[in-house]
């Protein structure tokens, strides 16, 4: 709205703090799983007493893109999702989710635009016009598909 103080970030920026990534800090996890665990079952009236050593190793093998956030998301579904005393995750950790995300990262942006029209075109089984068509889902003009098609080597099998 405009109302922020211009001077404001120079009296907050006196000591800058960064934290390393949660990935980088295993020896964290445990700590943060449980005051995150003790604040949701305070906050949703649960009693959840044990975390079990394959839970935790779970948690401290992933390597937490999402970071602090990410963690106390799996946790509360986790809370939510346990109806006894013990914690139990509501869905497996993926640990090869990051390799994942590093290997998409290295790829330029034509690289992706041509492995999104692939996927799309194998999807609606190579119709470019129509209803439910590539060009429909993708909001292009059949026109500028096509183009894009012959930009990326693109041809039906």
């Amino acid at each position: 709205t405009g109302r922020f103080r211009k001077d404001l970030w120079y009296r907050l920026n006196v000591f800058p703090i960064t934290a390393p990534p949660l990935r980088k800090r295993k020896e964290d996890i445990p700590l943060l799983v449980n005051w995150i665990v003790k604040k949701l079952c305070r906050k949703m009236g649960k009693r959840i007493e044990t975390i079990t050593s394959d839970t935790m190793k779970a948690l401290e093998n992933y390597q937490w893109p999402g970071n602090v956030r990410e963690l106390e998301n799996v946790i509360e579904r986790a809370v939510i999702n346990s109806s006894g005393k013990e914690l139990k995750l509501a869905e497996e950790l993926d640990s090869n989710q990051t390799s994942k995300l590093s290997s998409d990262r290295t790829k330029t942006l034509p690289e992706v635009e041509r492995d999104y029209i692939l996927e799309i075109l194998e999807k609606t089984n190579w119709q470019i016009e129509g209803t439910d068509s590539t060009s429909e889902i993708l909001g292009l003009p059949p026109s500028t598909l096509r183009a894009r098609m012959r930009k990326h080597g693109i041809k039906r099998p």
